[in-house]
C-alpha cells in the first residue's frame, strides 16, 4: 500500500515538474515575442513626451528673446541694389542657441521621472486592442543634457526666389521604464527659428552655418561665388 502511495506521489511530483517547466517555457516564449513590441511602444510614448517638452521650451526661449530673421541674418546689397551677400550674425545665433539650450535642459530637469498611463492593449502592438485594457505606468526619464544644434538651409522657392531658414535641431536621450522592461531612445526634433524668402539673383557669397555644437565661430564657413545648387550639395 505504501509503495502505491509513493508511486502516486512520484507521478504527481513528475507532473508538477513537467507542468512547471512547460509554463516557464511558455512565459519565456511570450516574453521573447512581446518584449520588442512593448519596449518599442514605450519608447515611442516617451519620445512624444520629450518632443512636446522640447518644442515648448524652444518656443518660450525664442519668444522671450524676440528672435526674428533680421536679428540673425544681414543681407548685403551691391551698388545695383541686388543682394550681394548674406551674413549670419554669429553673436545673435550663439545667444539664441545658448538660451534655447538653457530653457530645454531646465524643462527636462523639471520633467524628472514622468509617469505615462498607457493602455495594455496599446503596449501589445495589436491595432485592434489599441487604447483598450487596464493602464500600465510607463516612467519616462531624460538621460543627460540635450544636444542643441543650429543650421542654415537654402531652398528654391520659385523663379529667382530662395527660401532661407535658420533651424534649431535638438536631440534628447530618454529612458522608458515599465515593470520588467527598460528601453532607451532618442527624441530628435527640428524647430524653425526664423525664415524669409529672398527675392532676386542668388548672391555670389554668403556665410553659411553648418552646425553650432560648442563654439559657433569655429563652425561658420564663408563661401564665395557659389551657386545655389552647389550650396545644397
Amino acid at each position: 500500500m505504501s509503495r502505491r502511495r509513493r508511486g502516486k506521489q512520484r507521478a504527481v511530483g513528475y507532473t508538477l515538474i513537467v507542468g512547471t517547466l512547460l509554463v516557464m517555457i511558455l512565459l519565456t516564449s511570450v516574453d521573447t515575442a512581446l518584449r520588442p513590441i512593448i519596449t518599442k511602444t514605450a519608447a515611442y510614448q516617451s519620445r512624444i513626451l520629450a518632443t512636446d517638452i522640447v518644442n515648448g521650451a524652444i518656443e518660450h526661449a525664442l519668444t522671450d528673446e524676440n528672435v526674428t530673421y533680421d536679428k540673425l541674418v544681414h543681407l548685403n546689397y551691391g551698388e545695383n541694389g541686388q543682394i550681394a551677400g548674406i551674413e549670419t550674425d554669429v553673436v545673435s545665433v550663439n545667444r539664441m542657441k545658448s538660451r534655447a539650450a538653457l530653457e530645454i535642459n531646465e524643462a527636462l530637469r523639471e520633467m524628472g521621472e514622468r509617469k505615462l498611463a498607457v493602455a495594455a492593449g496599446t503596449l501589445s502592438g495589436v491595432q485592434m486592442l489599441y487604447g483598450r485594457g487596464p493602464d500600465v505606468n510607463v516612467i519616462s526619464r531624460p538621460k543627460g543634457f540635450a544636444d542643441v544644434r543650429v543650421a542654415s538651409e537654402f531652398k528654391s522657392a520659385g523663379i529667382n526666389q530662395t527660401l532661407h531658414k535658420i533651424i534649431i535641431t535638438v536631440s534628447v536621450d530618454v529612458s522608458a521604464i515599465i515593470p520588467g522592461y527598460t528601453a532607451s531612445t532618442t527624441a530628435e526634433t527640428e524647430f524653425i527659428a526664423a525664415e524669409t524668402v529672398i527675392v532676386g539673383v542668388v548672391p555670389e557669397a554668403y556665410t553659411y552655418i553648418v552646425s553650432v555644437p560648442d563654439n559657433v565661430v569655429d563652425n561658420v564657413n564663408d563661401f564665395g561665388s557659389m551657386s545655389h545648387y552647389e550650396a545644397n550639395n
